[in-house]
């Protein structure tokens, strides 16, 4: 094909953005991007490059070098060379220029860094290289490879994190440092090279199948069978159990009359004691004894009253006065009552006061009349 079908030109459409390569530092960063420059002005046509030496800073103090410090890129025919345009530091740095020949165009990107940028090189379509740095600085350095996305894409700006402007007191350094870089892939509007989304995915597609051919993977291992429980055991038939009735018990014989019932009471009863009659009866019994009424005398002592009626001289008991007392004696008093009581139902007479012991004599809390 002739060059000037795939000589890059203004208004073709960006395609691909790439990661951002390079060690990160959040703490200094300002981001930069060129794409704008690239859809007003048009293709790059010149790129100069910059690397740092040791040298002394009046702020700062010593720097030792050894550092990919910048990227000054000119974009369109008629050339712009705006310092915003400025990727990084260019002073007091070690500069190199290159410029592109007519329909050349950058297609590949090689970069090493570590925690900071070290080397970067750009292949052309013509097939030159321009390289600026610190090449294999350290073993241990990342390597990036960036080709072009697909056949007659090229590098169309750049884009990614520089450090930030410094305090006036540090030098108000507003260009520095490269911290992380990317690129922007843009294609030819031409018939040859037109961008189709749609053929772009079948090719890449196309190429993943062929690179699956090419490296036959392993086959995947088959499924495992299915987890299945075993069947569960049958129920055991159920048997009727042959138990047999309890044999019958004998008979309660029936209970004794009354007659013998009394008769065994008697004969547990102690000696000397009659025990009631189960028979049910009308008649009232004896009047219970053992229930002697008590009287208090007017020296302030109590005495308890034999069978007799009389007092029992060998039973004087002292007794408070008031009204504590009084209320003390009250269940005494409410004894006597209830003999008094006994007695007017069972027909016995009542029993007159001892001589000597009358109304005066006898406390009404203790003996109700």
């Amino acid at each position: 094909m002739a060059a000037a079908v795939l000589a890059p030109t203004l208004g073709d459409p960006v395609i691909a953005y790439t990661p951002l390569y390079g060690h990160p530092n959040i703490s200094d960063s300002a981001w930069h991007d060129d794409t704008w420059a690239f859809e007003a002005y048009g293709p790059i046509t010149s790129m100069t490059l910059y690397y740092s030496v040791g040298w002394v800073d009046p702020y700062i103090g010593f720097h030792p070098g050894g550092e990919f410090k910048g990227i000054q890129p000119v974009y369109g025919a008629n050339g712009t060379n705006d310092n915003d345009l400025l990727f990084g530091a260019k002073k007091p740095h070690k500069p190199f220029n290159f410029s592109l020949g007519p329909g050349e165009r950058i297609v590949s990107v090689e970069l090493q860094h570590d925690s900071i940028m070290r080397w970067m090189a750009f292949d052309t379509s013509a097939g030159r290289r321009y390289a600026w740095g610190y090449k294999d600085v350290d073993a241990n350095v990342t390597r990036v490879t960036s080709p072009a996305p697909r056949d007659g894409a090229y590098l169309a700006a750049f884009r990614g994190f520089e450090g930030r402007q410094l305090p006036p007191e540090l030098g108000g350094y507003k260009k520095r440092y490269i911290i992380q870089v990317g690129f922007v892939w843009a294609m030819p509007t031409c018939t040859a090279y037109e961008w189709n989304p749609i053929k772009a995915a079948r090719e890449a597609a196309a190429a993943a199948a062929a690179a699956a051919a090419a490296n036959p993977a392993r086959p995947p291992s088959p499924p495992p069978p299915p987890l299945t429980a075993p069947p569960a055991p049958p129920f055991p038939p159920i048997v009727a159990l042959s138990i047999s009735p309890p044999p019958l018990l004998p008979a309660a014989p029936p209970p004794p009359p009354l007659a013998a019932a009394d008769a065994a009471r008697a004969r547990l009863a102690p000696a000397g004691v009659t025990l009631p009659s189960d028979k049910p009866t009308a008649e009232l019994g004896p009047a219970p004894r053992g229930f002697l009424p008590v009287v208090v005398r007017g020296n302030g002592t109590t005495s308890a009253l034999s069978a007799g009626g009389r007092p029992n001289s060998t039973a004087f008991l002292p007794v408070p006065r008031g009204p504590r007392a009084a209320a003390a004696a009250a269940p005494a008093a409410a004894m006597g009552r209830v003999v008094r009581a006994v007695a007017r139902l069972s027909g016995r007479p009542q029993q007159a006061p001892p001589p000597g012991l009358g109304a005066s004599n006898t406390s009404a809390a203790q003996l109700p009349p």
